[in-house]
């Protein structure tokens, strides 16, 4: 889709590989439609890790889609929740039952986007829950739009996930779909918390972060040795952190 550039950078906790990172994140072109999605499951949930890519995966294979109805979202992530449970009991038959993090499930916050072409003009559609964001960046480079959380929302210790167990099974009721165009030179970010909320913070004070992250964007390395700055100086937050960008040419 030539249209479209796309990259993605991860990061995780200092002192930590790659592969153990809680967050997932991925994309995907099918039927001239663009899928992108990030999870970042809860540390001290059942798994997060793989919740975090059962999620990112039934995104992109179009079993959860943005413009379904929460109804139709939840039905899924219900078979979802289901399979998963049943492929932990078949490795170890104690683990989905007798285990505390068993019990109380995996949890995971969730933003997904899709772009799709309506009559000329390309339309993004987005799901969100939690703390992982989309920001919409317009083609002068201005901060035009955050979802699911605006600048002013605080960044807790208890958002409201994507969970695989009752009783907050499924999507969260608050702010979890949006919708709109995009227009030539935008560009959408998809991030995890830790990255968001340092990015938010500078958007509120009325500075641009913008630049600096396309720079650092460029490659893993570059990618790396910037957020370690930013750790190093106290202004983020020593999580994993997962950049998705998207940039319409």
């Amino acid at each position: 889709m030539r249209s479209f550039e796309v990259r993605c950078q991860l990061v995780p906790k200092s002192g930590s590989a790659q592969a153990s990172s809680d967050d997932f994140a991925d994309w995907c072109i099918t039927d001239g439609e663009l899928r992108v999605a990030v999870a970042d499951g809860a540390t001290n949930s059942f798994q997060p890790r793989e919740w975090a890519e059962k999620l990112v995966v039934a995104c992109l294979d179009g079993s959860i889609r943005p413009t379904a109805r929460r109804r139709t979202i939840n039905a899924r992530l219900a078979r979802l929740a289901t399979q998963e449970g049943d492929d932990w009991e078949r490795h170890d038959p104690s683990a989905w039952l007798s285990t505390l993090l068993a019990k109380r499930g995996s949890h995971a916050a969730l933003v997904a986007v899709s772009f799709t072409k309506v009559r000329r003009r390309w339309m993004w559609s987005a799901i969100a829950a939690g703390d992982s964001t989309l920001a919409l960046v317009d083609p002068h480079g201005a901060l035009s739009r955050t979802f699911p959380m605006g600048l002013a929302d605080r960044f807790g210790a208890s958002p409201a996930l994507v969970s695989s167990v009752p009783p907050q099974f499924g999507a969260p009721k608050t702010r979890y779909r949006m919708y709109g165009s995009f227009p030539r030179h935008s560009s959408a970010l998809l991030s995890s918390d830790a990255l968001s909320e340092w990015l938010f913070a500078e958007w509120a004070s009325r500075r641009d972060p913008w630049p600096s992250l396309l720079a650092a964007m460029r490659s893993p390395e570059s990618f790396q040795t910037w957020v370690s700055a930013l750790r190093l100086t106290g202004v983020m937050r020593d999580d994993d952190v997962t950049a998705l960008m998207v940039s319409r040419r």
